[in-house]
């Protein structure tokens, strides 16, 4: 938006000056249509001399004078078309020079943004792949931890199994070496010879 005010306020000079131009061209045509009239009297003039030598003299001054103005109106007219036919091509170059100027700023202001976002996208997807990398890390580190939490968990439950195993057989050996005692004690009670070992 900037960018249009900034064209527009550079274009406003030339559009003053091709709007004069206008005036100019207006003003040419309403010559234009005086040069026409005053041939139309130039033929009027020429029909009555045809038509008779009345008022000859008068008639040949007049025509004379008439002459005069068409050849002034038509040089006029030439040096107005001249002067405004370089006008126009002043304004059109002008007005294409400063075409070039804009749409080279447009080039440029286009290549720095488009560097500017090249640079942005790279970052960025350098950004993404060092999150990729880290978050594909850590993955791998908890994987590991996992495995290496299950192989504690076996561990632990093997070696719980195997003292709840030795717990029992020495519950059971305590028992065992119990009844023992005990048949020791009522045969010691009973006098008679301590009972044989079972097994």
């Amino acid at each position: 938006e900037d960018a249009a005010k900034t064209a527009r306020a550079a274009a406003a000079p030339a559009i003053e000056r091709f709007m004069e131009a206008e005036v100019l061209r207006s003003q040419l045509q309403v010559t234009g249509d005086e040069l026409y009239r005053l041939r139309e009297e130039v033929a009027l003039c020429q029909e009555e001399l045809s038509r008779g030598w009345l008022g000859l003299a008068e008639a040949e001054d007049v025509e004379a004078e008439c002459v005069d103005a068409i050849a002034e109106l038509e040089a006029a007219h030439a040096q107005e078309v001249a002067s405004l036919s370089s006008f126009h091509e002043e304004q059109l170059a002008d007005l294409r020079s400063q075409h070039v100027a804009r749409l080279a700023e447009l080039e440029a202001a286009k290549e720095e943004e488009v560097s500017a976002l090249r640079a942005a996208g790279s970052e960025e997807l350098r950004s993404l792949r060092a999150s990729l990398e880290s978050a594909r890390w850590e993955a791998d580190v908890y994987r590991r931890e996992h495995v290496e939490l299950v192989r504690e968990t076996c561990l632990r439950q093997r070696e719980n199994a195997r003292l709840r195993k030795q717990h029992l057989e020495a519950k059971q050996e305590v028992v065992d070496l119990s009844v023992k005692l005990e048949a020791l004690r009522v045969a010691g009670e009973a006098g008679g010879p301590p009972p044989k070992e079972r097994g």
